[in-house]
């Protein structure tokens, strides 16, 4: 039997693809924004001092490596930049919280070019998708309740 070395992942952070992350760690920054106070950011934009206080909160409560928290903070800001417009902004106000949700879910599976960041309606597109299906989980079925009970 031949021996063969294990193999890491390059250490090297690509640009042009920035590798996808657990939702998790995207739910994480959600929960971030809202516990501090920083819930109307995706609307509003952000500053220096808010994303930097936002980002050292991340950092305190993050355990995986650093290429992965790295990532995720690149996502983060993306899905920022990408509600900057009206589209994904328009969403927000009228569904609320579930975009965002909905959002950052997407945000974790989407190729991401860190210098173009996310294309807002692709992420419209992923987002409605999302609600509509979350819409269907929720709703009573009519028809099985009247068979249930005869």
């Amino acid at each position: 039997m031949i021996a063969i070395p294990a193999t890491t992942a390059p250490a090297t952070f690509d640009p042009t693809d920035v590798p996808r992350v657990d939702a998790a760690h995207l739910a994480r920054m959600l929960d971030l924004l809202v516990s501090g106070g920083h819930g109307l950011m995706m609307l509003r934009g952000a500053d220096a001092t808010a994303l930097a206080a936002l980002e050292a909160a991340f950092w305190r409560g993050f355990s995986g490596d650093t290429a992965t928290g790295v990532s995720t903070l690149v996502r983060f800001r993306a899905v920022l930049e990408a509600f900057a417009s009206r589209r994904l902004r328009s969403l927000l106000m009228r569904d609320g919280y579930a975009v965002l949700k909905a959002a950052f879910q997407a945000a974790a599976e989407t190729r991401l070019n860190a210098s173009r960041g996310f294309n807002p309606q692709g992420l419209v597109w992923s987002v409605t998708a999302e609600l509509a299906s979350a819409r269907r989980r929720a709703a009573p079925v009519h028809g099985y309740a009247t068979q249930i009970a005869a």
